[in-house]
């Protein structure tokens, strides 16, 4: 890999000839894809909502057309759907014709879920003679790499300012610039990337994600949206669609950070009609809790804060890390837009919505729908995740969170 004369240019590596053809050239694609917007929040009834035709397949394993309502925008927390949207995402179109774009990647046929797969494998481990890092590569000329937590606009509700007080404080503690924004992102309400600024005009010349991505919700939010039905997803509950989102969204490592103490949370009893319904409450954060400790939300961990603030500080402390840790020589390999690409394909693959058609029959479960999309007489994906299977774990009153505490520093 060379740069010629630190200009930008495409680096010489090797390709299958049938990557790149001059009929059906993949960085034709690639451009293509960039000119689609984001999508507005469809789980909203006061935003457009989006409509998009899915593929679903019959029972036989034949593929068949169908309009199916999929929202392709975040799943965003009860706590914000019933507002107005927020701010939109940055529309401008990032630059990717970089000495970073060595990759070109090619869906092969096949299942959604199992080419997607193949294609998070291949840009999570690239081909290269130095292991699962990233490849090396030259130092930009003329431009910095700088670290920014991305924010989804439906954090924290819609109606207040309080997430633009988090950006603010966010920018400030670093000293000024921007270490924070607030967009729109494909799932989950933060995600951490790296960006390629120029040093001569501050133009955004490239952007790449980091392995980390967070979903927020408070205990209030929690017990509400497990007893909310999906509107898109049907009949998946609203956390389910959106943890099954968030579980298949294609980065590694996945916080659900459970903001609060249900035991002392203000409000978290408003409504509620009898001591019964109280104790229901209750035993589900904890057993939601106890789930997530337990793994039993494949590939998803769990941190706890008791507030808004040591949720900020939470924030803080990971952008610190990867600010320590980020080598500019070998910067991530993932662009925005192709996670964003590759969590809508998810959300439409054909063995999700197969299982969904399953699960709205009378009499059809969660097991018995499982037991269907595995069997190996049909074609569905056999890497698929159940988005509601039973759980194991079950919580009791006396169950207690263990709260997540900022590193002191060092004098």
């Amino acid at each position: 890999v060379a740069p010629l004369d630190g200009k930008q240019t495409h680096v010489a590596t090797s390709y299958d000839d049938s990557f790149i053809s001059s009929d059906d050239s993949m960085w034709d694609k690639i451009g293509s894809a960039l000119k689609v917007d984001d999508d507005e929040c469809s789980e909203c009834s006061d935003c457009s909502i989006s409509r998009d035709r899915a593929v679903t397949a019959s029972l036989d394993g034949k593929q068949t057309r169908d309009a199916i309502n999929i929202d392709d925008s975040s799943i965003s927390s009860s706590d914000s759907i019933l507002n107005k949207v927020g701010l939109p995402s940055r529309r401008t179109p990032l630059r990717i014709e970089t000495y970073y774009d060595y990759f070109r990647l090619k869906p092969s046929g096949g299942d959604i879920n199992d080419t997607n797969q193949k294609t998070s494998e291949a840009i999570n481990n690239p081909v290269h003679s130095e292991g699962l890092l990233p490849p090396e590569v030259p130092l930009p000329v003329d431009a910095t790499w700088r670290i920014v937590l991305l924010m989804d606009h439906r954090e924290f509700g819609c109606a207040n300012n309080y997430l633009q007080t988090v950006e603010a404080k966010i920018n400030n503690h670093f000293g000024g610039g921007t270490f924070s924004e607030i967009t729109t992102l494909p799932s989950a309400d933060y995600l951490y990337v790296a960006r390629l600024i120029s040093d001569t005009t501050g133009e955004i010349m490239d952007e790449r994600v980091l392995d980390m991505v967070i979903e927020r919700k408070n205990v209030i939010d929690v017990c509400s949206c497990l007893i909310t039905d999906s509107k898109k997803y049907k009949p998946l509950s609203f956390f389910d669609a959106q943890m099954y989102k968030l579980q298949t969204c294609g980065v590694s490592k996945k916080l659900f950070l459970m903001e609060g103490d249900e035991d002392r949370a203000r409000n978290f009893f408003s409504g509620a009609k009898s001591h019964m319904e109280k104790e229901r409450r209750l035993k589900r954060v904890k057993t939601l809790r106890m789930q997530l400790d337990n793994a039993e939300f494949e590939g998803v961990d769990i941190i706890c804060t008791r507030n808004r603030l040591d949720t900020v500080k939470f924030l803080i402390q990971q952008l610190e890390s990867f600010l320590q840790s980020f080598n500019p020589r070998r910067p991530p390999t993932k662009t925005r837009q192709q996670l964003k690409l590759h969590i809508e394909k998810q959300m439409k693959a054909p063995t999700l919505h197969e299982y969904l058609r399953l699960r709205k029959i009378p009499g059809i479960g969660d097991a018995k729908a499982m037991k269907v999309i595995m069997d190996p007489n049909l074609h569905w994906s056999k890497s698929f995740i159940s988005p509601s299977s039973s759980k194991k774990a079950k919580s009791t009153l006396e169950d207690r969170a263990t709260f997540w505490r900022p590193i002191p520093k060092k004098m």
